[in-house]
C-alpha cells in the first residue's frame, strides 16, 4: 500500500540506505503521485546519494520540490536539508528562503547555515542576513512524513 511503501522508504532514509529508500518512495509516488510526504523524502534521499557519490543530483528532485507545497513540516533538519538542496539545484527557487527561514526559526543555529559552503554566495544578500537574524522558537518540532497505515 501507499502508506507502507512511504513509511518503509522514510525508515530506510533515516538509516542512510538511500538507494533502497528511493526504490520504496518511487513505489509510493506511483501509488499516489500527489502526496507530498514521499516526494520530500525522495528529494532528500537523492540529495544524500549525490553528496556521497559526487554525482549530479537526480532531476526528479526539482519535480519533487515543485510537487510539494511551499513549506512542508516543521522539522528544522528537514528544512535545513531542503534549503541545502535548493541552494544546489535551484538557488532562485522561493523555497530556499522559506526553508532557511523555517530552519532558523525552528532551531538551526544561524552560524551553521553561515558556515555551509553552499550558502557562501548569499552572504552579501540582505535577505540572507535578515533570515539569519530571526528569533528562534523555543518549541520542539517533529517530522511528519510518516503516514498512518489505516
Amino acid at each position: 500500500s501507499f502508506s507502507i511503501r512511504n513509511n518503509l522508504g522514510y525508515a530506510l532514509l533515516k538509516i542512510s540506505r538511500y538507494t533502497d529508500a528511493v526504490e520504496q518512495l518511487d513505489a509510493a509516488i506511483k501509488l499516489d503521485p500527489d502526496h507530498q510526504a514521499p516526494r520530500i523524502s525522495r528529494a532528500i534521499a537523492h540529495y544524500y546519494i549525490a553528496e556521497i557519490t559526487g554525482a549530479a543530483i537526480n532531476p526528479e528532485v526539482l519535480e519533487d520540490l515543485f510537487a510539494a507545497p511551499f513549506q512542508y513540516g516543521n522539522s528544522p533538519d528537514t528544512q535545513m536539508t531542503l534549503a541545502l538542496i535548493c541552494a544546489k539545484v535551484e538557488p532562485t527557487h522561493d523555497r530556499l528562503r522559506g526553508c532557511l527561514s523555517d530552519a532558523v526559526v525552528h532551531g538551526v543555529d544561524p552560524e551553521t547555515i553561515r558556515q555551509a559552503p553552499v550558502f557562501k554566495r548569499f552572504h552579501d544578500e540582505i535577505w540572507f542576513e535578515q533570515i539569519l537574524a530571526q528569533k528562534r522558537s523555543r518549541k520542539t518540532f517533529d517530522e511528519n512524513r510518516l503516514i498512518n497505515p489505516w
